[in-house]
């Protein structure tokens, strides 16, 4: 579940990004350049139809994303006779809905590798407490042979790899005398 949810997560960042990259430098572009020769007519659908900022979060890219796909549909006369190409505003309706399916998708991969963590660390917990209750059987079980009950004690206690410590160069040597 949390390789399924990662991997679902990646997905839909990936997909969003390409979603996000061609609607501004697809739709969204030809939408503000038809609507900056529309603005002749109606000076306020040039403010309406600005593209988001490349910073702007997903939720706002939807947002302002959203709003440009109403203006054209409320404008689509209009726009038609300065050049807007049939299915624009189809084709913007549809990566609209894509962008919102695909962040549901990327929330329930978010939500799936969550949960998997969760479950990991409860998981983690019982085993711990299995084995805390396994050593005081075996130690019990072995308490008359003290050879097997050292292997046990060997065996119980794995030495893990230490990370690798650098050593830092001093900066400057120690001074005559203060070593």
């Amino acid at each position: 579940q949390k390789t399924e949810g990662e991997r679902a997560m990646h997905a839909a960042a990936v997909t969003r990004s390409d979603l996000r990259r061609h609607l501004t430098s697809e739709t969204l572009r030809h939408m503000a350049k038809i609507a900056q020769a529309a603005s002749r007519e109606k000076p306020e659908l040039a403010d309406t139809f600005r593209q988001p900022l490349s910073t702007a979060n997903d939720q706002e890219f939807r947002a302002v994303v959203r709003t440009i796909a109403t203006a054209a549909e409320a404008n689509r006369e209009l726009f038609s006779t300065y050049g807007l190409w049939e299915g624009a505003i189809e084709e913007l309706a549809r990566e609209v809905d894509a962008l919102d399916q695909v962040t549901t998708d990327g929330n329930a991969g978010r939500r799936m590798r969550t949960g998997a963590n969760a479950e990991l660390r409860s998981i983690g917990s019982e085993l711990v407490s299995f084995l805390a209750q396994l050593d005081g059987m075996m130690i019990y079980r072995l308490r008359d042979h003290p050879d097997l009950r050292g292997a046990w004690n060997s065996a119980r206690n794995v030495a893990w790899p230490l990370p690798a410590i650098t050593a830092k160069p001093r900066s400057t040597p120690p001074a005559e005398g203060n070593a």
